[in-house]
């Protein structure tokens, strides 16, 4: 694992979209030779939460990280007349904002990573790829993450609340669409939210190391709009019938105590991907990354380079 005295080039770059949004991203180990790696981050999650999951995987390659739209350092395109809000997010709208990024980067051979709304927009994005011959996805690596989506538990709480506070504002104010949430309310549902992520045991066992999680996501920009959504985005995503044409090699890791999403969904995304394989974690939650101890990491460089042995032996 990296650790935090270790140097890394963070400096946030920022690339305009065709529609006039403008995505903020990291490229870390730019001067590695090996074919680079995109990580696409899930609900309410910016670059800066691949933590050292991202370091560890720059040692040999170049890793891009990003904000999706309207998140972190990046914003939404600007609102279309007569409205007064910008678009709704989409699932492939997220998607393309990915590949402009891979086009901007002039990366044509890469590796894709996504982990939970991320991996839906990975899975998304492999489908949007499938017969292009100006670029080559040469693995596709899918966290946590679902075939089709629905908003279950935690989830559903989560947007019926954030969407009731966003409703109540817009009602009592008659402006644009903001959450009349306390700083305290905001603050407490950070916890639930960081928490869920995990699981009791865990957070138990690691209250100061949460603690930390807490006040660092505090630093970055994460609307509760935002939030809205993209609950709202992936409330609707279902590609189980199109997977079976992604011959794409893929690597599904899930926890088996993933609170979030169930580890049966990996279950599924394995059986439905034809070039596929399954790693499951034992008494690791959603966020595998802080509980895992390197092993996912460990995994996933292991793969990549395979990969990259097969595609070489066929050249």
């Amino acid at each position: 694992m990296a650790s935090s005295s270790e140097t890394h080039d963070t400096t946030t770059q920022f690339y305009k979209t065709p529609d006039g949004a403008t995505i903020a991203y990291h490229v870390l180990g730019a001067k590695n030779v090996g074919i680079p790696l995109i990580l696409v981050m899930g609900l309410t999650g910016v670059k800066e939460d691949w933590a050292h999951f991202a370091y560890d995987l720059s040692r040999t390659r170049p890793v891009c990280v990003l904000d999706n739209r309207g998140i972190g350092e990046s914003s939404l395109s600007p609102p279309l007349p007569p409205f007064r809000d910008p678009p709704q997010l989409t699932i492939t709208q997220m998607a393309t904002d990915v590949f402009s990024i891979l086009l901007h980067l002039k990366w044509h051979r890469f590796h894709l990573l996504g982990m939970s709304m991320g991996g839906m927009i990975a899975q998304q994005l492999a489908l949007l790829l499938r017969g292009r011959d100006d670029c080559e996805c040469l693995s596709l690596v899918l966290l946590c993450t679902t075939p089709k989506a629905a908003l279950r538990g935690f989830l559903a709480q989560l947007h019926a609340k954030l969407s009731d506070s966003l409703a109540v504002n817009v009602a009592a104010t008659g402006g644009a669409s903001k959450s009349n949430l306390t700083a305290d309310e905001k603050l407490k549902l950070q916890r639930a939210m960081i928490e869920s992520n995990f699981t009791p045991d865990w957070c138990r066992a690691n209250s100061a190391y949460v603690d930390t999680l807490i006040q660092n996501s505090a630093k970055w920009k994460r609307p509760i709009r935002i939030t809205v959504q993209q609950l709202e985005a992936l409330s609707t995503f279902d590609v189980t019938d199109q997977l079976h044409l992604v011959s794409t090699p893929a690597l599904v890791v899930h926890g088996l105590n993933d609170q979030l999403i169930n580890a049966q969904f990996g279950a599924s995304l394995t059986e439905l991907l034809p070039n596929s394989r399954l790693l499951t974690l034992p008494n690791v939650g959603h966020m595998m990354y802080h509980m895992d101890d390197g092993q996912t990491a460990t995994a996933i460089e292991s793969f990549l380079r395979e990969v990259e042995g097969g595609a070489r032996a066929h050249l």
